[in-house]
């Protein structure tokens, strides 16, 4: 959405006396005149002009209520952008030339079904709906649309508990090929996502501090934008340096890695640990760090999370905590 103001220009040399709406679109500066002299009628005029220029041509798509909505979310500042584009980019593909007021239960579990083709868990199916149902939502505020369809999403499967022992893991290594060793290093010591480890180039590695600095991209972008790394770390990044081929940490002969799902099935199968997913790491970094004795905010700090989510998950592995917890019971 455009941002609209209301001002009194200087027009050949002169304060106008009439108030002018401006605003800007696509690197230029426009100006429409209210023709009031009023502050508070022009408001008024403004108010009735940004309804004009906002409402959409008859029958807006899902596609373009879908657009809109993330504008103007990412424009309100809302803090992962990326996450609400990718929620509703399967949607604009599947159901984007659909009118909202088509949008009925069978093409809606028709979606289900192509989702579900696509190998999509129901977790992830019920997030892209929920956020399907925010746009129109929204567009139902502003006016776009007169009347909000019924968007049925899935039941979410429970949440995900997996996370690995240190000998699985070092099974898991010991299958692997050398960048994705890189990788797993990197990711069960940082907990950082699978995105962000794959963008790292060497210019991201702070050899000075023994740290690493990880690029904020609208697709990456992280509260914990550098993290230091431990001895385990800094010596298999060491070992990947000796063998770069290009500017990518994470690579294939000079090439960017960007996905290890190959190498990672390889190595699953070899070690014989089948169920575990990339994202696990994430939960394994976390769990030993809170059993060997960080906080829970350092926890959170690492996760780019809150700390009380972080208790809530996390709670079972610290054994301080919980004989704190219960020895208040009996005073």
């Amino acid at each position: 959405m455009r941002k609209y103001h209301l001002k009194r220009p200087i027009i050949n040399g002169k304060r106008s006396r009439v108030w002018f709406v401006t605003w800007s679109e696509n690197g230029r500066s426009h100006r429409r005149s209210t023709g009031e002299e009023s502050q508070r009628l022009a408001e008024q005029w403004k108010a009735r002009f940004i309804t004009e220029m906002e409402m959409p041509e008859p029958g807006a798509l899902v596609s373009e209520i879908c657009d809109a909505y993330l504008k103007d979310r990412t424009e309100d500042g809302i803090r992962d952008p990326s996450t609400v584009f990718y929620r509703l980019k399967p949607i604009k593909e599947i159901l984007g030339a659909y009118e909202p007021d088509d949008l009925t239960r069978p093409q809606v579990r028709m979606y289900h079904t192509a989702r579900r083709a696509a190998g999509v868990s129901n977790s992830t199916i019920n997030a892209e709906c929920r956020a399907l149902r925010s746009a129109l939502h929204w567009s139902f505020k502003m006016r776009w649309i007169d009347r909000l369809p019924y968007i049925e999403a899935p039941k979410p499967a429970k949440a995900r508990d997996r996370f690995l022992t240190w000998e699985e893991f070092t099974r898991l290594w010991d299958a692997s090929s050398p960048h994705l060793q890189t990788f797993l290093a990197i990711a069960v010591f940082t907990a950082q996502r699978k995105a962000a480890i794959l963008e790292l180039t060497w210019d991201d590695i702070d050899w000075d501090r023994a740290g690493i600095w990880f690029p904020q991209t609208e697709s990456t972008k992280s509260r914990t934008p550098w993290v230091a790394c431990n001895a385990p770390l800094a010596i298999q990044l060491g070992k990947a340096a000796l063998l770069a081929e290009g500017p990518y940490v994470v690579h294939w002969k000079g090439k960017q890695v960007k996905a290890v799902k190959t190498a990672f099935n390889r190595a699953k199968r070899i070690s014989g640990i089948e169920d575990v997913t990339v994202h696990d790491m994430r939960r394994t970094a976390a769990s030993w760090l809170v059993s060997n004795g960080g906080t829970f905010a350092e926890a959170a700090y690492l996760l780019d999370d809150n700390v009380e989510t972080v208790k809530r998950h996390y709670a079972r592995f610290s054994e301080d905590y919980s004989r704190n917890v219960t020895r208040r019971i009996v005073g």
